[in-house]
C-alpha cells in the first residue's frame, strides 16, 4: 500500500477491507465473497530514526621509543550512538591502515635516532562512519645513564674539584649530540625535589669525547668552590630531545 500522502509521525491509521469487494478464485460455480469487513490499525513511528554520526577517536601520544626497540601505541574513542568502534593503525604513514587493534606495537627496528615519525589510527563505527587521528613517535638513542664517581645519579663531591662525567647512549652517534646550552647546572634546595632541567652554564671546556671500547661519552666538569654545602642538578640535553639528569651534593 502506498497512501496518497505520507503519514505523519505518531499518526494512527485504520485499514478496512470491504468484504463484498473480496471474492475467491474458484474456477467453477459462483465466486464466494467474504462474509464481512475486516479492519486493523497501526501507529507510525513517534520520531524519525536517529541519524548515524561519526565516532571521535584519539591516537594518544606523543610516544617515545629507543632506536631498535618497540613501544605500545593505544587509541581511545567514543561513538555518539554508543556503538563499538573498530580500530586500525597506519604505522608507516603510507595511507594504508594495515594493523588492526585498539592497542598495537610500533617497532623502531632499522630506524636511526633522532627521528620523529607520524602514525595514524582510524576508528570505524557500526554504521561504517570513520574518524582518523594522528600521533607522533620520537625515536631516541638508548639512555644508558651516567657513570659517575661513586655510582648512581646522586653523587657527593668536593666543591671546586673536577667531576669526570661519563654516560652511554648505546653506541657511537658522533660528537654532535648535545642541544645548544647543554650541559647545564642549577642549584636547588638540598632535601627538596631536584629539577629535571637546567639553564645555568657550566665550566666544562666545550670538549666532548667518545671511547669506543667502553661505549662511553665523557667530559670534565670544573665545579666551583663556592658551591660547598649546596646541592646542584647536572643536565645533559641531547639532540634527540631527552635529558640525562644527575644530582650532586657538594661538601
Amino acid at each position: 500500500m502506498n497512501p496518497n500522502a505520507d503519514f505523519a509521525y505518531s499518526e494512527t491509521c485504520t485499514v478496512t477491507v470491504t468484504g463484498a469487494d473480496v471474492t475467491d478464485q474458484d474456477s467453477t460455480g459462483t465466486p464466494d465473497a467474504m462474509t464481512g469487513n475486516t479492519s486493523f490499525a497501526f501507529t507510525t513511528l513517534d520520531a524519525p530514526p536517529p541519524a548515524n554520526t561519526p565516532p571521535t577517536v584519539d591516537a594518544g601520544g606523543p610516544y617515545q621509543v629507543e632506536q631498535g626497540a618497540t613501544v605500545q601505541v593505544s587509541a581511545t574513542g567514543t561513538d555518539p550512538e554508543g556503538g563499538a568502534i573498530t580500530y586500525a593503525w597506519d604505522l608507516d604513514n603510507n595511507g594504508s591502515f594495515e594493523t588492526p587493534g585498539q592497542t598495537v606495537t610500533f617497532s623502531a627496528a632499522g630506524l636511526t635516532a633522532p627521528m620523529t615519525l607520524t602514525i595514524a589510527v582510524r576508528g570505524t563505527d557500526p554504521g561504517g562512519l570513520t574518524d582518523v587521528k594522528t600521533a607522533t613517535v620520537n625515536v631516541v638513542w638508548h639512555n644508558g645513564g651516567f657513570n659517575l664517581p661513586g655510582g648512581g645519579n646522586r653523587v657527593t663531591f668536593k666543591a671546586g674539584a673536577n667531576v669526570p662525567v661519563k654516560f652511554s647512549l648505546g653506541g657511537d652517534h658522533g660528537l654532535d649530540i648535545l642541544r645548544p646550552g647543554y650541559p647545564a647546572s642549577d642549584a636547588f634546595t638540598c632535601g627538596g625535589t631536584a629539577p629535571t632541567n637546567a639553564t645555568g652554564q657550566i665550566n666544562w671546556g666545550g670538549t666532548l669525547k667518545y671511547d669506543a671500547p667502553s661505549d662511553t661519552y665523557s667530559f670534565n666538569w670544573k665545579t666551583d668552590r663556592a658551591w660547598a654545602n649546596s646541592c646542584r642538578v647536572l643536565v645533559v640535553g641531547l639532540k634527540d630531545g631527552t635529558n640525562l639528569v644527575a644530582t650532586f651534593t657538594f661538601n
